[in-house]
């Protein structure tokens, strides 16, 4: 259970230039034993991502995001993930195949706001692994 955390923080430089973006919470590796994030504050700027997940979950034990709160200012966007405030994939950006499926949740009240992507799905065509994902009751506004 990652619970009631409030993190802020300013981004680096995008992949796309040779540096990294700043990441909230990089929720990834749990596999068969999923986990729950709820009620966490977020705020990012620039090229942040508000949570980064990958390799989490499966149906009976899913990974759960719910009450979250992501908000940025000034979100830029130039290569993979930048400037998105929830980014679910079936492997780690550029890393190779996470060799299990994913299966994540969001439900019961995410707010994101301000990114320029909300939530980016990707289902990376070097995995051989399905990616499960379910949304329901959040909120999402543009910047």
């Amino acid at each position: 259970m990652i619970e009631n955390n409030t993190i802020t923080l300013t981004s680096g430089a995008s992949f796309a230039t040779g540096g990294s973006q700043s990441v909230g919470m990089l929720l990834g590796w749990s596999y068969a034993n999923g986990f729950t994030a709820r009620n966490n504050h977020l705020s990012s700027s620039g090229y942040g991502v508000g949570i980064m997940v990958f390799g989490s979950g499966t149906a009976a034990k899913p990974m759960i995001l719910e009450g979250n709160v992501l908000t940025a200012i000034s979100s830029v966007r130039t290569d993979t993930a930048d400037g998105t405030g929830v980014y679910i994939a079936n492997q780690f950006l550029h890393a190779a195949d996470n060799k299990r499926e994913s299966t994540v949740i969001l439900r019961n009240h995410n707010t994101i706001s301000g990114y320029v992507k909300g939530i980016d799905v990707v289902d990376c065509a070097n995995s051989s692994f399905p990616l499960f994902v379910t949304l329901n009751n959040n909120s999402l506004a543009g910047t």
